[in-house]
Parts: C-alpha cells; sequence; structure tokens
C-alpha cells in the first residue's frame, strides 16, 4: 500500500485526487480497506476529501460501508 500510495501522489504531476482505471481514488481505496494512516499524508499531498469516484461516493461512504 505505501509504494502504491507514493506512486499516485507523483503520477504524472496530477496528484492523488485523480481516479485509477477503476474510478477510485487513493482515499477511497485506503478508507474501503481500513488504512487510517494514509489520510493525513495523502490529503497533505492534495487529496481531496470530497472527491467522488464512478458512483458517486466519498471516502466517507466507502468507510462507512465497509464498516470503518
Amino acid at each position: 500500500m505505501h509504494v502504491w500510495l507514493l506512486q499516485k501522489v507523483a503520477e504524472g504531476g496530477k496528484g492523488p485526487s485523480l481516479l485509477d482505471e477503476g474510478g477510485q481514488g487513493v482515499l477511497h481505496f485506503a478508507a474501503a480497506l481500513g488504512y487510517d494512516w494514509t489520510f493525513e499524508p495523502t490529503i497533505v499531498a492534495g487529496a481531496g476529501v470530497n472527491v467522488h469516484d464512478v458512483n458517486g461516493w466519498t471516502a466517507l461512504h466507502w468507510a462507512a460501508s465497509c464498516g470503518r
């Protein structure tokens, strides 16, 4: 996860809010898996906490859906 997160933060200069090919952002993925340690560095790096995935869900939706 750490390596993937670093790649997404630096990817193409577009920042961590960039959605992957599945329509998910870094925070969506981290929230679903319960990787709360990733939130602060990802947000500091410029990720938007209210970014919606392809289904219109934010990281908070994913966290709640996965019981986090």
